[in-house]
Parts: C-alpha cells; structure tokens; sequence
C-alpha cells in the first residue's frame, strides 16, 4: 500500500507532537532530589509536585531515612507546604525507614510549595536538625 506525500507528511507531524507532549508532561512532573543530612543521620530520596488530579496537587516524597551512629535516638523527617505545620515522620530508634508520603494543602486545588528538613531526636537538648530546604512547583 503507497501512501500520498500529503498522509505521510501528516502522520510525521502527527509523531513529533506527540513526543512533544510526552516530553513536556514528563519534564512537568520530573522527580526532584530529596536528599537532607545532619549530624547522625540523612535523608536520601525523591520528591515531586503531583498533578491537580492526585491527591490535591501534593508534594510527594519518598525515600529512606537512615540513622548511621545507631547511638538509641530517633532520626525524623519534617515536611510542610505552605500555610501549615510540619508533618513529622519518625524512625525507629537505631533503625532505617522507607518513607513515601504525599502533603498537600487541603484549601488549595495544588501546592506550590513545600519545605523540609530532617532531625535527630536528642533527649534533654534541642533536637539536631539541617538547614530546611525549600521546594517549589
């Protein structure tokens, strides 16, 4: 079967925009680096800002936390998007812990922004925690 120079000229187009598109959606959605560490332990993982149609536009990690001195205190992770507090994800004492959470605004139809940090728990002491990071649809 032949097919005109017109018909192939349209299924060529017809290729390029959808890779185009396919292109563009995955670069919108494109997982960030989510990756936090402060004295005794770190955060190592992913993050991205999901479509308006999943969960809310969330701010979605996931990763494991990982407690490397294993000296009987509790590593956690923080996470907030703006207008709330922290979401605290804790792990166990002298223990690693796969995280996967969404956090999103429950007023808004997406987040935009989100911050984290990680921390130690230290009894008697203020908590040893890194330098929060930013995010940002």
């Amino acid at each position: 079967m032949r097919f005109s120079g017109k018909i192939k000229k349209m299924v060529a187009t017809a290729a390029v925009t959808a890779a185009m598109l396919a292109v563009g959606s995955a670069s919108a959605n494109a997982a960030l680096n989510f990756s936090h560490s402060t004295t005794g332990g770190y955060m190592s993982g992913s993050a991205q800002f999901e479509p308006r149609s999943n969960h809310q536009g969330a701010f979605h990690f996931w990763g494991t936390l990982v407690d490397n001195v294993r000296e009987g205190q509790r590593m956690y992770q923080q996470v907030k998007v703006m207008g709330y507090g922290y979401n605290t994800y804790y792990a166990p004492k002298d223990a690693n812990q796969y995280l996967n959470w969404f956090v999103w605004d429950g007023a808004a139809l997406q987040t935009d922004y989100a911050r984290a940090r990680i921390c130690r728990d230290v009894p008697f002491w203020p908590d040893n925690c890194s330098a929060e990071k930013y995010y940002h649809r």
